[in-house]
């Protein structure tokens, strides 16, 4: 495998674990909260800073790994453009995001989120 091809696995991989390690600390919190579906709908409920410092984060690496798989790594010059192009599709799918949450804390666990996959993609693995 070339480095640019794996590279490219190493990005989607990296939001695969991610996605799932959020959403299991997300599912283990709705059970230390006991939170009810049914209950999301009633007026007035809302979720709690924990909630709102946990969910963005797996959302959002859904988000950067759909756009991450829309390169394609055999049509990359080099490693460095594919990184740069990878750092990009972050940037696209945190801006999204951005728009579409208002709560400042979703906003920062986004960020921090989207800075962690930036840092991984800027000092590893190749």
């Amino acid at each position: 495998m070339d480095n640019t091809t794996a590279l490219h696995t190493a990005a989607r991989r990296y939001c695969q674990q991610r996605f799932s390690d959020w959403f299991q600390i997300y599912e283990e919190l709705q059970d230390r909260e006991k939170t009810q579906v049914a209950d999301m709908f009633k007026s007035g409920w809302r979720y709690s800073d924990e909630a709102c410092r946990t969910f963005p984060r797996y959302r959002l690496d859904a988000a950067i790994q759909m756009e991450v798989e829309r390169l394609t790594p055999d049509c990359e010059a080099n490693l460095e453009q594919l990184r740069t192009r990878l750092v990009r599709a972050c940037d696209v799918a945190e801006m999204r995001f951005q728009q579409e949450l208002t709560n400042s804390l979703e906003r920062e666990a986004i960020h921090e989120e989207a800075e962690d996959f930036r840092a991984s993609i800027r000092v590893g693995p190749l």
